[in-house]
This record gives C-alpha cells, structure tokens and sequence, in this order.
C-alpha cells in the first residue's frame, strides 16, 4: 500500500494571464467572458519592496487587475517597465496563461519554498508588496507551471472575499456602487 500524500498544495486560488495592453484584455474578459469587475492595481517601488529576479535584486512596474468567479480569482498582469518574470514571459512567449496561485494551508512559505527547493524548483521571482510576501517557484522544467506562493500579515477575524486593499481603480465599475444604487454608474 503506498503512503499517504502530505498534502502542500492544498487549493488552487488563481489563474494569472500575461498580456500586453491590461484595457483591452479586460474587456475581452468583461464583454466574452462576463468575468468581472476587476480590481486594478499598480504594483511597483515604493510600495513593491525587495524584488528578487532569479536570485538577484530587481525592480519593476506593472498593471494588475484582478476579477473573482466564485472563489476562483482571475490576474491579468501588463509589464510597464524593469525587469519582472512577467516580462520574460512576454518577451518569450508573448501573452498567455503564466502562473497560478496555490494555497498552502498550514504551512508557512518558507516551508513551501524549501519543500519545492529540496526537489530542485528554484524561486524565480520574489517580493514583498503591502506587508505580503510572495514567492514564485519555477516548475517549468517538469511540471510545466509555476507555482505562486504568499503569505499575508495575519489578519483579525475571518478573510474576506474581495481585495484585501484598495485597488488604483476598478473596471468596468465599483461593485459597491452596484450594491449601494443598483447601477454600476
């Protein structure tokens, strides 16, 4: 009888997309799909601190907005300047699914990190954006993914479906603009 799997992956929470211009690829999302409305971050310095690329120091700028169907998370990140995985992905592959976002329930990330390293998957990128670390863990090699890990501050109460903080803005409209008028304008 074979042993039981220790489980480390533990949910799949989201499929982030790489595409070259963010307004466009929302609305394909929006209008074809019906997923959103997203919520649209900038991410770069001051707030994107400690960027690690392949091991040495980095620093980018980019475009993410971020949708929910259920409890499935949808990223659609646009590269704006420096040097980010999300570049290279664009660079080498031009626009297309990148990575995912993995649960990893009782374990802390560097756990996670040193699990997959002691296997030989290497962290390719890594940093820390509004008091949350994250870490992606290049699987491409075997496993044909990356993996995206992070950990938030802990937090008071139970979480919350929804950005955790303010985006820049939201598209096509502020979903508590919908809740509170019953329009979204």
């Amino acid at each position: 009888m074979p042993a039981p799997i220790e489980p480390v992956v533990t949910a799949l929470s989201q499929i982030s997309v790489i595409v070259r211009d963010l307004m466009p690829a929302m609305q394909r999302y929006v209008e074809v799909a019906g997923i959103g409305p997203f919520a649209v971050y900038e991410l770069g310095p001051p707030e994107v601190t400690n960027i690690r690329l392949h091991g040495r120091p980095a620093s980018f700028r980019a475009l993410v907005a971020i949708a929910w169907t259920g409890d499935a998370m949808w990223e659609l990140i646009q590269p704006l300047e420096g040097e980010s995985m999300y570049q290279e992905f664009l660079e080498q592959h031009g626009e297309g699914m990148q990575h995912t976002l993995v649960r990893h329930a009782g374990r802390d990330i560097d756990e996670v990190i040193a699990r997959f390293g002691a296997h030989g998957y290497e962290v390719c990128m890594s940093f820390e954006w509004r008091g949350t670390r994250f870490a992606y863990i290049d699987a491409m090699h075997d496993m044909r993914m990356v993996f995206e890990v992070l950990q938030r501050p802990e937090a008071p109460g139970p979480a919350a479906k929804g950005p955790a903080t303010p985006p820049t803005y939201w598209y096509p409209y502020d979903p508590k603009t919908l809740e509170a008028t019953g329009s979204p304008r």
